[in-house]
């Protein structure tokens, strides 16, 4: 596989490859120096993880190891040819931080398909990107922009953390093909896992929604008692018992709303203290790192 991605990307001036072994139990690592111990022109680093952190995580890790000007994430199937990373190169403009190849046909079975569309739908709503995005994890990043959110010290271990720190970004199109394991290990379940961040995101979008309401809810009782008390007070008749039970329910509904908002924020606030910067976690579940830089020509 990686001899097939460095001939496809001949045409790079340099070359750096940086695999991550997300504590696999296949002997990725070893397999991998194996192959690149026989391309000398190629520089590359291996880093091995003694525990899964998961593809984002992962991710990050192996772009805080990377030195090029241009950063390109792929897929380990190469479902995304290596001839398309081209295509994201000439469409990384100096006005775009970074590019996502958007796939043109989908090769995969009809459940990992829906799971995908209910992803993006969370996606586009939550990081706020356009509506007809298409995500993908087939990616170019300018040096620049990983240097200025500074990767070691930003919490980048979500999802679409990338869409936080930025709005110059862009889909290019790109071919996708059948990926080498001719099945992907994405089912409709870990697709959705995936999704999950998002959806925690969802919850602090419907959380904000909430505590509005229950402000609108509680105001709307504070006017409903006042012109009570006001229509009382001036010996108006009223419906008997109908202004004080419509005072209640709105109270009660506020107060409802503002003790759910408040116990969504104080989940929220226990799930972001438990789950520590992935940088952090990085240092100790480092097992191996293996560097084979070759300097850039003077």
């Amino acid at each position: 596989m990686v001899q097939t991605t460095v001939a496809e990307l001949a045409w790079a001036s340099w070359l750096q490859v940086v695999v991550v072994d997300d504590a696999s139990t296949d002997d990725t690592a070893h397999v991998a120096k194996q192959t690149l111990d026989n391309l000398p022109e190629v520089s590359y680093v291996i880093v091995e993880l003694a525990k899964n952190l998961g593809q984002s995580s992962t991710t990050a890790i192996g772009m805080s190891h990377s030195l090029g000007d241009v950063v390109v994430t792929v897929d380990d199937d190469l479902s995304y040819p290596p001839k398309e990373v081209s295509k994201l190169i000439e469409a990384l403009s100096e006005d775009l931080d970074f590019v996502v190849g958007a796939p043109s046909t989908y090769p995969n079975s009809r459940s990992r398909r829906i799971a995908s569309r209910v992803i993006r739908w969370l996606g586009v709503r939550v990081l706020e990107t356009p509506g007809d995005f298409k995500f993908s994890s087939f990616c170019a990043y300018h040096r620049g922009f990983l240097s200025r959110i500074d990767l070691t010290t930003c919490r980048v271990d979500e999802v679409g953390w990338m869409y936080h720190f930025t709005q110059r970004y862009a889909n290019t199109p790109i071919e996708t093909a059948v990926g080498l394991r001719g099945q992907s290990n994405y089912g409709i379940r870990s697709l959705l896992k995936i999704g999950t961040p998002l959806a925690h995101s969802m919850a602090q979008l419907l959380n904000r929604l909430v505590r509005r309401a229950s402000l609108l809810l509680a105001l709307a009782a504070a006017i409903l008692a006042a012109t009570y008390l006001l229509s009382a007070t001036l010996g108006e008749g009223l419906l008997a018992g109908f202004p004080t039970l419509a005072v209640l329910l709105l109270m009660n509904l506020s107060l409802a709303g503002i003790a759910l908002s408040i116990l969504i924020s104080i989940l929220t606030q226990l799930r972001r203290q438990r789950r520590a910067s992935v940088f952090h976690t990085q240092c100790r579940v480092v097992k191996d790192c293996k560097d084979h830089t070759i300097q850039l020509d003077s």
